[in-house]
């Protein structure tokens, strides 16, 4: 065998772990209702769990930006009105009422659950709505 072919062989190797990479983040982007359950995380200090987070500020540490429906309008994809954002090493994570969700595929890589349960549906039956100004909007604050 000439380098040539090996050289092609190689090349179609690393394509194909390339699609494989590509196909498992964008599985982490959906997801099935069924996988996982919330975890629940430490509520601040001045705030009993279950508390209306409005009664918050726009920005917290340990949870992160406050974003609601009005900041997003109709491309707000959620069933909540409001929760908190945040970015830790390109993890996207919803924070709302003591849980934190994963947003995108690595913060779902990293064990957080799903935001399948607060996720509005689609238009169309079968579909969610685009978590994408949702994650664009997350990703911003990781700069």
């Amino acid at each position: 065998m000439g380098v040539i072919p090996l050289l092609a062989m190689k090349s179609r190797n690393v394509l194909a772990a390339l699609g494989v990479l590509v196909l498992f983040l964008l599985a982490g982007c959906s997801g099935d209702p069924s996988t996982g359950n919330a975890t629940q995380t430490t509520t601040p200090a001045n705030q009993e769990p279950g508390q209306n987070e409005t009664a918050s500020s726009s920005h917290d540490e340990a949870l992160g930006t406050r974003i609601s429906a009005e900041d997003l309008g109709e491309e707000w994809p959620l069933t909540v009105d409001s929760g908190y954002l945040r970015c830790d090493q390109q993890a996207v994570i919803f924070h709302h009422d003591g849980v934190d969700y994963a947003v995108n595929g690595t913060a779902k890589s990293r064990g957080l659950p799903p935001i399948d349960p607060i996720w509005a549906d689609g238009d169309i039956a079968g579909t969610k709505k685009d978590i994408g100004p949702l994650i664009q909007r997350g990703l911003t604050l990781c700069e």
